[in-house]
């Protein structure tokens, strides 16, 4: 398989050579096709590096463990499944508390409450007064 950037950055070369060309030859119909032709080259360029970056980005982080909770590599603390998946967002979780749907966790961005433990909540009642 042909690396990407490879061949983009033959293009890119090959344009050069053919602009240099035309330069001797003087022919500004031609010149403005190549410069858009390199513009054009040039944002393939951008896009295929912003792409590898969010590819070794998605390849650090990794989803693991029984609550489903994202890891980056090399680290223990977990990050919330639903703002990754959902946008490439990397937002830590808080440490794991009471919560009316049980003990967990509360995303601080997108709310979504992970559930490590079921826990029932019992009705307080109050201490019977003396004068009752």
């Amino acid at each position: 398989m042909v690396d990407p950037v490879s061949a983009i950055k033959g293009i890119s070369e090959s344009v050069g050579k053919v602009s240099d060309i035309v330069k001797k030859y003087n022919d500004l119909p031609l010149m403005e096709e190549i410069i858009e032709l390199k513009t054009k080259v040039f944002s393939l360029q951008e896009e295929l590096l912003s792409a590898k970056m969010q590819l070794a980005q998605r390849e650090v982080m990794r989803i693991d463990g029984p609550f489903g909770y994202c890891f980056k590599a090399g680290d223990d603390k977990p990050y919330c499944p639903t703002c990754w998946q959902g946008g490439g967002k990397e937002v830590n979780l808080p440490p794991p508390d009471n919560y009316a749907g049980g003990y967990g966790r509360v995303c601080r961005v997108c709310k979504q409450l992970y559930v490590e433990r079921k826990t029932t909540l019992r009705a307080q009642v109050p201490p019977a007064s003396p004068w009752s």
